[in-house]
C-alpha cells in the first residue's frame, strides 16, 4: 500500500469511531495537560525562589540558638539535650571579635496581630534597629516615609504587603501617619500555672516599604530594637543575630570559627545552605508534580492500547481483506500505528494548549494567595519534552495493537464472525 493511502485509510478508520478515538484523545490530552500546566508551576516556584534569595544579602550568615547537640541520624535518647544558647550583648562581642565579620545585628522576632480601623491581618514583627535593616535587606526602598529613630519607641515600619494586601489598586491598610495596633500572645505563669496574655502596643506608621520581592520581608512589619525590647519583655536576649562578612567568600571561614566558640550548640545558616535546602525542596516538589503528570499520560497509553485492541478486533475481517489483495504485514502495522501516531499528535497538541490555562489557573486562584506574585513559567525545552513524551507514548502504546493485527492470517481473519 502506498504511504499516502495508508494514512488516510487509517483516518478514515478514527473517523469512523469518533466517540472512541475522541475519549482517547482526550485521555492524552489530560495527560499532556497536566505535565505541562504542573511544569509551568513548578517552573514558577524555582523562578520565585530565586528571586527572593536574589533580594537577600550573600554576605549575612544567620544566627539562632540551638537546644540540641547532636548529629542527624543518632538515636534520640542519646542526643544531650541542655538549654537554648543565650544569644545576648556577650555573644555579639564574641562574634564581632571574629576575623572577617564587619558587623553583628541583633534582632528580635515574634507573630502579631496588626489590627487598625477595625481591619486586622497576622503578620511577623521584626525588632531590629533601622540603620541596620539594609544590611540584611540590600536594595530596600520606602514607598512612603522612611526610617525612624533608633531610640523611637513608637514608630514602625510596614512591609509592602502589610500595607497594600490587595496590591498598589486596592483598598490600602495604613498610611504613613496612621496608627496601628499590634497584639502579641506570650505565655506567663501566674502561681505556678501557664497562661496565654495578649500583649498590645499601638505604634505610628513612620514608613512603607517597596516591594522587595522577598515574602517573608514584604509580609513583616518592623520597629527599632529598643522598643522591641520592651514591647516582647526580652531583656536583651535575641532571637537571632545576623552576622555580616566582610566578603560572602569568607563566610564558610566564618562559619568554622563560630562553630569551634559554640560548637553545634548555636544555629549558624549561611545563604549557600538556606538555598541549597530550598532548592533541593522545590526540586523534589517538581519531580513529584511532574510525576503525577506522567501518570496521567500512562493512563492515556492504555486508553490507546484499549482504544485500537477494539478497533482490531473488530475489524479482523476487513484488514484480512487487505491482506488478502496483497497488503503486507508491515502495511497492516503501519495502518494501525498511523492511528496512534495521529491520537497522540491531537491530543499532545491540545494538551500542551489546555496546560497553558490550567498553569495560570493554579497559580491565580490555587497557589496565588499564598505566594503574591506567581505565575507560570514554560520552557520552550519543557514544552517540546511534553509534546514527545506524550507522541512518543502513544505510538508506543499502538504497537501490542499493530503487532497482533499484522499476525493474522487471511484465512483466520475471514473466518471470523
Amino acid at each position: 500500500m502506498h504511504l499516502l493511502s495508508t494514512l488516510a485509510y487509517s483516518v478514515k478508520a478514527i473517523r469512523e469511531r469518533k466517540l472512541r478515538s475522541g475519549l482517547t484523545i482526550l485521555m492524552v490530552l489530560l495527560g499532556a495537560m497536566l505535565l505541562t500546566g504542573l511544569n509551568g508551576l513548578g517552573e514558577g516556584f524555582t523562578y520565585n525562589i530565586d528571586k527572593e534569595f536574589s533580594a537577600l544579602a550573600p554576605d549575612v550568615l544567620t544566627i539562632t540558638p540551638s537546644p540540641l547537640i547532636g548529629g542527624p541520624g543518632e538515636d534520640p535518647s542519646e542526643v544531650i539535650r541542655e538549654p537554648p544558647i543565650k544569644l545576648n550583648d556577650r555573644t555579639l562581642k564574641a562574634l564581632g571579635s571574629i576575623d572577617g565579620v564587619e558587623k553583628v545585628i541583633p534582632s528580635f522576632r515574634a507573630g502579631v496581630s496588626l489590627v487598625k480601623a477595625g481591619k486586622s491581618q497576622q503578620t511577623s514583627l521584626i525588632g531590629i534597629a533601622p540603620k541596620d535593616l539594609p544590611y540584611v535587606l540590600p536594595g530596600m526602598e520606602f514607598l512612603d516615609g522612611g526610617f525612624q529613630k533608633d531610640h523611637d519607641m513608637t514608630g514602625i515600619l510596614l512591609g509592602y504587603t502589610v500595607a497594600y494586601p490587595g496590591g498598589l489598586t486596592q483598598a490600602q491598610f495604613a498610611s504613613v501617619g496612621d496608627m496601628v495596633c499590634a497584639n502579641i500572645s506570650q505565655v506567663e505563669e501566674v502561681r505556678g500555672i501557664e497562661k496565654a496574655v495578649y500583649n498590645k502596643k499601638c505604634f505610628v506608621v513612620r514608613g512603607i516599604l517597596d516591594e522587595t520581592g522577598n515574602i517573608f520581608y514584604d509580609q513583616s512589619v518592623s520597629i527599632s530594637l529598643q522598643s522591641a525590647n520592651s514591647y516582647m519583655g526580652k531583656s536583651f536576649v535575641y532571637d537571632q543575630i545576623f552576622v555580616v562578612s566582610e566578603d560572602d567568600d569568607l563566610n564558610d571561614l566564618i562559619e568554622e570559627d563560630i562553630r569551634e566558640i559554640y560548637g553545634d550548640a548555636i544555629g549558624v545558616t549561611t545563604p549557600a545552605q538556606l538555598q541549597e535546602t530550598i532548592q533541593g525542596f522545590v526540586q523534589s516538589f517538581n519531580l513529584f508534580l511532574s510525576s503525577i503528570g506522567f501518570i496521567a499520560l500512562l493512563v492515556g497509553g492504555v486508553g490507546i492500547v484499549t482504544t485500537l485492541y477494539t478497533s482490531v478486533t473488530e475489524r479482523t475481517k476487513e484488514l484480512g481483506t487487505l491482506k488478502a489483495i496483497g497488503a503486507s504485514n508491515s502495511d497492516i502495522i503501519l495502518l494501525v500505528l498511523f492511528e496512534a501516531i495521529i491520537i497522540g499528535a491531537i491530543g499532545a497538541s491540545l494538551g500542551l494548549g489546555a496546560g497553558f490555562g490550567l498553569g495560570w489557573v493554579l497559580t491565580q486562584y490555587g497557589f496565588g494567595a499564598q505566594f503574591g506574585d506567581l505565575i507560570p513559567i514554560f520552557l520552550v525545552e519543557d514544552l517540546v519534552q511534553v509534546w514527545l513524551i506524550a507522541f512518543v507514548l502513544s505510538i508506543i502504546s499502538g504497537v501490542y495493537p499493530a503487532w497482533r493485527a499484522s499476525q493474522m492470517t487471511p484465512m483466520e481473519a475471514l473466518r471470523r464472525d
